[in-house]
């Protein structure tokens, strides 16, 4: 886990993958008990001892920071997640758009970084930062101008992209209630200035520096 506090982190190593074990994992067959013991009552040569173990050459999906940690103790071999894989990153780069994020991992491109790191992948890294760059205006454009249309959006986002869509949303609202609060302020300083010039009467000149002097 790289971040410790960070809920991102915590998110991204929940989901389960499959790993492969290259060693007798000592202690671990409480993992998959049903599996192991599938394993060893077929070996005939298995002690009482091996029994309490995972076979060399299982395989088992496991949650991604507890499959992170064997893989870099050399212990396992990761297996890409199919939502990674060869066919899933063609449908990214035919149309990043139309794919449901969200359906395929909820936090997509945060496990995604995190596992290209660990197997050295740099071509799934360059995907994922593509992907993210077709996508991420539309996303912005849904929280600006679709409406009540931009919140049906939300259903095909990964996390990354739901906190994009409303930091778009609510940098969109401040931006107009600020517009407001300038329309109120200019016609409120059109008032008083008007209201002052009536009291002075006809003969008084308005100009920019006594208009800006009898506001203040």
């Amino acid at each position: 886990m790289e971040d410790y506090f960070s809920i991102d982190d915590i998110l991204s190593s929940e989901p389960r993958i499959y790993a492969t074990f290259h060693v007798q994992a000592h202690q671990l067959a409480h993992l998959d008990p049903a599996g192991a013991a599938a394993v060893w009552s077929s070996n005939k040569q298995s002690s009482a001892e091996d029994r309490l173990d995972l076979p060399s050459g299982h395989r088992l999906a496991l949650p991604f920071w507890l499959a992170d940690s064997l893989a870099q103790r050399g212990v396992a071999a990761l297996e890409l997640p199919r939502c990674f894989a060869t066919g899933a990153r063609h449908a990214l780069r035919a149309d990043a758009r139309a794919v449901r994020l969200q359906t395929r991992c909820p936090a997509f491109y945060a496990l995604g970084l995190r596992i290209a790191k660990l197997v050295r992948d740099s071509r799934l890294s360059e995907a994922l930062v593509r992907a993210f760059a077709d996508r991420c205006w539309g996303i912005v454009d849904s929280a600006v101008f679709a409406g009540a249309r931009g919140v049906a959006a939300l259903e095909g986002l990964e996390e990354k992209e739901r906190k994009l869509f409303f930091a778009a949303h609510g940098l969109d609202i401040a931006l107009r209630r600020w517009k407001e609060r300038r329309i109120d302020r200019i016609g409120m300083a059109h008032g008083v200035l008007g209201k002052r010039c009536r009291e002075e009467g006809p003969g008084s000149p308005v100009t920019p520096s006594t208009s800006k002097q009898r506001l203040q």
